[in-house]
């Protein structure tokens, strides 16, 4: 394939067209891990099928979406390239955040240089993690269709546009943010919950609401991995003393 460059959201347009004009589907993932100090990563994959592959190979184009993320080569954000038993192929991007601020900043970047009438990933929440591990999230979720496919002749734009393109993008692009919190789940909105796992659906076009409350987890998974070989140490050693101290001989006071 043929890296191009892109302005921004121009290659999610590419990949668009190569989607709608093969009928595929593609399945646009957010998910976003908790630790239980407050941080966490954040990683956004982007699953295109083989038969919209060889449409945009055919079209010279490089699904690279770190372009249509807005995430350049040297920001932050560390990629991955992986290709599935179907053929398919899995691109990943991912990044840590310390608090829940830098989380909320993470997320809303997504969309923050994509203009209004181009696809994009608007995750319009705000996160507050406790060091404790809590976690709160309140916001909007949606995936946004673009306006036209970007192709024109005449300055018309060629191909479905509007309520139609729209329609053609929510039938063809699975789009879910998946949530995974240290702690117990309180309270939430989210579609399906598996333990401490959460996921959403996001709709293409009007935005749903997406809200979460989960607890602190119990102190003993806080703690950092390398304190429980002390910690087993520790108790082993006093387990120890106090066996010694219980099979020693009483010594009765001289008469």
């Amino acid at each position: 394939m043929t890296v191009r460059a892109r302005r921004p959201a121009g290659l999610l347009l590419a990949v668009l067209l190569g989607v709608v004009a093969s009928g595929c589907r593609i399945g646009v993932g957010t998910d976003v891990t908790f630790d239980s100090g407050g941080g966490g990563e954040l990683a956004v994959s982007v699953r295109i099928d083989g038969a919209t592959l060889r449409e945009l190979d055919r079209a010279g184009v490089d699904p690279e979406l770190d372009v249509a993320l807005g995430l350049g080569p040297a920001s932050a954000w560390r990629s991955e390239r992986t290709i599935d038993a179907d053929g398919g192929l899995i691109l990943t991007y991912r990044q840590c955040f310390a608090d829940g601020a830098t989380a909320t900043a993470l997320l809303r970047e997504l969309s923050a240089d994509v203009a209004v009438q181009d696809p994009a990933i608007r995750l319009d929440v705000t996160v507050v993690t406790g060091t404790d591990g809590s976690v709160r999230l309140s916001g909007l979720g949606a995936i946004s269709p673009p306006a036209t496919l970007g192709v024109s002749r005449d300055d018309e734009p060629v191909g479905p546009v509007g309520a139609e393109l729209a329609a053609l993008v929510s039938d063809a692009v699975r789009a879910q943010l998946t949530i995974v919190v240290p702690g117990s789940v309180v309270s939430h909105d989210a579609d399906v919950v598996d333990g401490s796992t959460l996921r959403w659906v996001l709709p293409v076009g009007d935005p749903r609401p997406l809200n979460l409350v989960a607890d602190a987890p119990p102190l003993w998974r806080r703690l950092p991995w390398w304190s429980l070989p002390a910690l087993l140490v520790l108790a082993a050693v006093v387990t120890l003393a106090v066996r010694r101290r219980a099979q020693q001989p009483e010594i009765s006071p001289a008469e």
